[in-house]
């Protein structure tokens, strides 16, 4: 088995992908990835040069591993800023650093995909083993692995790979049949309070508008990456980490594995906020969403 750096998910052709690609997992999906880097969300302009990882008995694709290589912190959700201040306070470079992520993305799921008829454990030894390999030819501050699945967390702890835990808040439908039943499974205070802010967006005159699949547009892409620009001037000042070429392309190349919840004024069919949920057969992840100048 040989592991390898590559530099494009273009470099994979879709044959290959769909060999080792077999779960609905949106994230890893390879038009998620090419999104990503072909409107340059991604890439060395904005600190994320591509470096996913390649496994390759002979001539035949068995592993991939998305990855990326940083000179900055940002958008992965973890903060490790305290680390590489350390470094810093001793004269030491933190960066660059490997991570093996999904990037602006902390959802736990896959960050490894193999192909049938291999191990989990064998692939990871010898992508880690790589990934020492080249962490000291570089010179790099060493790797990272962010919001793993339990297959790959547990192979890491059987190779001794130091930890770094956190917490996340996650909602989990315990076979609710509505809304009403969700709320039934609350003490009084807390379902009078949710009511009660529900009843405060309904007051205010909003309507809520769903799309998904054949629904979505290019236009439906361009509107929400303005409520989704917006928001982010009015929060640090910048147009934020994903493009709007992102957005347009995702809307066209995975529309089935989108949500778009649109909350629109009664009175005068305004456009005012949205939410992007992106989801697969088990779970919908809420993942980007935006507001007008206005809110």
């Amino acid at each position: 088995m040989i592991a390898q750096f590559i530099d494009s998910i273009h470099t994979i052709s879709r044959t290959d992908w769909d060999s080792i690609y077999k779960i609905d997992y949106p994230f890893l999906r390879y038009d998620f990835l090419a999104a990503l880097e072909d409107s340059q969300s991604v890439g060395e302009k904005t600190g994320w040069r591509i470096a996913h990882i390649t496994v390759y008995d002979q001539q035949n694709l068995i592993a991939f591993m998305p990855g990326y290589c940083k000179t900055h912190s940002y958008g992965e959700y973890v903060f490790d800023w305290s680390w590489a201040d350390a470094y810093r306070r001793y004269n030491q470079q933190y960066y660059p650093k490997w991570i093996n992520a999904i990037p602006f993305t902390p959802c736990t799921g896959p960050r490894l995909l193999i192909a049938d008829n291999h191990d989990v454990p064998s692939i990871t030894k010898t992508i880690t083993e790589f990934l020492n390999r080249i962490c000291e030819e570089n010179n790099w501050s060493g790797w990272h692995c962010l919001f793993p699945d339990t297959g790959l967390h547990n192979a890491l702890n059987d190779l001794s790979i130091p930890e770094r835990l956190g917490c996340q808040f996650h909602w989990f439908n315990n076979q609710y049949q509505s809304f009403d039943d969700f709320l039934s499974s609350l003490n009084s205070r807390k379902r009078k309070s949710i009511k009660k802010e529900r009843l405060a967006v309904l007051d205010q005159g909003f309507v809520f508008r769903h799309k998904t699949a054949s629904d979505l547009t290019a236009e439906d892409a361009n509107n929400f990456y303005r409520l989704y620009r917006n928001t982010y001037y009015k929060r640090s000042g910048n147009a934020g980490y994903l493009t709007q070429e992102f957005f347009k392309q995702l809307f066209s190349s995975m529309p089935d594995q989108l949500l778009l919840v649109e909350a629109i004024k009664a009175d005068n069919n305004q456009l005012i906020a949205a939410s992007l949920f992106v989801k697969d057969s088990q779970t919908i992840y809420g993942r980007y969403w935006g507001c007008t100048a206005e809110f």
